[in-house]
């Protein structure tokens, strides 16, 4: 939500609406998570089929005005189409927003500072939390999400520089063992391995306040036009029988619950 806030709402609803397999959401934060060049080693060819039809020689901060003043019919669909200049400025504004979020995080009162990644959010979690374990290394940084799933969490923890636990799979449990441990004084590391849970009703019920007060604050236009998912079963009853080839999901967690 800080993040929409900071590069404008239509220019992230664009990135979030590209198509997947371009991976902006990771090319962004390709500078500001490794230290590398933005938006990726084939930035020229893969710029060249991104090329836009706005604002040819426009500089990037007149582009992002430019973006902001679009209507959300502009970049519905397949169409969705960016320049350089754009990208640059958006991976410009990731390095500044990582770097901001990772000071607030690191001056904070919490001890256990954690991140989830599914999807694009790799590089945006990664840049956080490395740079949060640069700032302020007694606190235990944690990465999890469905990019940590089973073997993932192996190839995860090989690039993940500066989290100490990776939580693998549905890890309500293994979690809390972290913060356990980090309350007594401990230092957590590693691979936790979750195990699929069987009592979705022992599970606390989800509180979006913080959420929505973050809505408020930095996007509060949306306020009145919000929705939130809410789960009521786990894994898949068809996949538990035959698994779709297409689908990447569920793993150790097929079961149906």
């Amino acid at each position: 939500v800080a993040f929409a806030a900071s590069i404008g709402e239509v220019a992230y609803s664009r990135l979030c609406n590209a198509p997947g397999d371009w991976l902006l959401g990771e090319r962004v934060f390709r500078a500001a998570a490794y230290g590398l060049e933005p938006i990726g080693d084939d930035a020229d060819s893969f710029l060249a089929d991104l090329a836009h039809p706005l604002s040819e020689g426009a500089d990037a901060t007149t582009y992002m005005d430019q973006l902001s003043d679009m209507t959300g019919e502009t970049f519905e669909g397949s169409g969705i189409r960016f320049r350089r200049d754009e990208l640059l400025a958006v991976s410009e504004a990731a390095i500044h927003w990582a770097e901001e979020t990772a000071q607030a995080l690191a001056a904070g009162p919490a001890q256990v500072v954690g991140a989830s990644t599914s999807f694009d959010q790799t590089g945006a979690s990664l840049a956080v939390l490395r740079r949060v374990k640069e700032l302020a290394p007694d606190k235990v940084t944690v990465l999890g999400g469905a990019n940590c799933e089973d073997e993932m969490a192996t190839g995860m923890a090989s690039m993940a520089e500066g989290v100490d636990v990776i939580c693998s799979g549905e890890s309500e449990a293994v979690f809390l063992d972290v913060v356990r441990e980090a309350l007594a004084g401990q230092r957590p590391h590693g691979i936790r391995w979750g195990t699929p849970c069987t009592d979705l009703d022992g599970l606390p019920t989800p509180d979006y306040a913080d959420w929505y007060a973050a809505i408020q604050t930095h996007l509060p236009a949306l306020s009145g036009s919000l929705w939130v998912s809410y789960e009521t079963s786990r894994g898949c009853w068809w996949g538990a029988k035959q698994h779709c080839t297409f689908c990447g999901l569920n793993g150790m967690g097929m079961g149906f619950r």
